[in-house]
């Protein structure tokens, strides 16, 4: 990431995307790699820099390695007072890593008008640890379910693409469901390999969703619906 820039007199800006790419030389390219814990702090604090030149925006994109920069350092967010008080979309990009789910709530902590929420999942990063399928949690562990979080007052509508039916995903959708207090609509899509395999994925969505409607919810009115997509027919 560039350290020295300047993001000044941008208060009529609407929309922001924001994209960065880790890279470490002792690993080769193509890899998105975990920051190291001694340069975590550095990354939380440029990722910060760039976030405040556009904190007018209404609508703000950002991609994995974003999120995992922002979020490696809880306490330098905490300290550090951050608001958008005009954002209302939210469009993310990468893994459900800890460090991203983190940075997730953040955002939303700090938006206090935000509508909507868009995820977009990528694939599963070689140094994230591999969370189990919620199919495999135990009582007490789905119990334990649910990150830390604020109210939500404003969020109406989330839509998660790619979802692989993990733990850290459940976490998150469940901590939503708690916390949101206007929330109407979750749409969750995910995608099996071809059309063979179509069925028993809308059975284990099913599952998901039966699940989900099983937590908490700040909300009464929301309705949470699911699709499938084919990779190859």
């Amino acid at each position: 990431m560039p350290t020295r820039f300047t993001l000044e007199n941008l208060s009529s800006l609407v929309r922001a995307d924001m994209h960065i790419w880790i890279k470490r030389e002792d690993i080769g390219d193509g890899v998105f790699p975990e920051i190291r814990a001694e340069k975590k702090e550095y990354y939380t604090q440029l990722t910060l820099r760039f976030l405040r030149g556009f904190h007018n925006v209404k609508v703000l994109t950002l991609n994995g390695s974003f999120l995992k920069a922002l979020g490696g350092s809880p306490d330098i967010l905490d300290s550090q007072p951050l608001e958008f008080c005009h954002l209302q979309f939210l469009k993310l990009s990468g893994g459900s890593s800890r460090d991203s789910l983190r940075t997730i709530f953040y955002m939303l902590k700090i938006s206090p008008n935000i509508k909507g929420l868009y995820l977009r999942l990528g694939p599963q990063d070689s140094f994230d640890p591999v969370y189990p399928f919620y199919h495999e949690l135990n009582a007490e562990e789905i119990r334990g379910l649910a990150m830390p979080c604020c109210m939500i007052y404003h969020l109406k509508f989330v839509k998660i693409k790619y979802l692989r039916g993990r733990s850290n995903e459940l976490n998150l959708l469940a901590s939503l469901l708690k916390h949101s207090m206007v929330l109407e609509k979750i749409i969750l899509c995910s995608r099996c390999l071809n059309k063979y395999h179509l069925k028993e994925k809308e059975e284990e969505m099913e599952k998901f969703r039966e699940m989900l409607l099983t937590f908490p919810r700040a909300s009464a009115n929301v309705v949470i619906s699911y699709s499938v997509s084919v990779w190859y027919s």
